[in-house]
């Protein structure tokens, strides 16, 4: 949807970089061709964006400017597709100012660093050991949505690799008695 987005509008002077928040770099890495994108797309095994940018869910979209400075940020649920996220970013990549950056509350620190271990972990072979990690990390931070799904894809990654179950995940979060993000 975003290859779209910026194909149809050819006049937009902006660079599109996706980046995943993901423990598991090789999985990322065939999206752009099993998604026709082609924009780069980063891997932040650490999360370290959701520190800089306070934001411990996903999907976000932040449109900045060649000096850094953040005109646009659509946290928690940003979606292209629809509005008012497609109708502010337009208004923000014309050179309007829009009322929308704010921010979510910021990841924890030491869930953020528990994580980070847990992705290391990971990375060395340590599926359990990762998994334990993580869940400590989400024990400490139960709204960080980037924990909770990185659980999720290292035990269930046929429900998130190439596209993720939607239905699925609804169902999860219903039996793991979790109603805010149902997106």
């Amino acid at each position: 949807m975003w290859q779209s987005f910026f194909d149809e509008r050819p006049e937009l002077d902006a660079r599109l970089i996706a980046v995943a928040l993901d423990a598991v770099p090789e999985r990322v890495r065939r999206l752009p061709e099993a998604q026709g994108v082609s924009f780069p797309i980063v891997i932040d095994e650490q999360n370290a964006l959701g520190e800089a940018y306070r934001f411990s869910a996903v999907p976000n979209a932040f449109l900045i400017d060649e000096a850094g400075v953040i005109r646009y940020a659509g946290y928690d649920g940003f979606s292209i597709e629809r509005d008012p996220g497609r109708g502010e970013l337009l208004a923000a990549l014309a050179g309007e100012e829009v009322n929308a950056v704010s921010s979510m509350s910021p990841p924890d620190p030491k869930a953020n660093r528990l994580f980070e271990k847990g992705t290391q972990a990971l990375g060395r072979g340590e599926r359990d050991v990762a998994l334990e990690l993580w869940r400590e990390a989400r024990a400490l931070d139960p709204d960080n949505w980037i924990i909770r799904k990185q659980i999720w894809s290292v035990e269930h990654p046929e429900l998130f690799y190439p596209e993720i179950d939607k239905d699925w995940q609804a169902a999860q979060l219903q039996r793991e008695g979790y109603a805010r993000h149902q997106d």
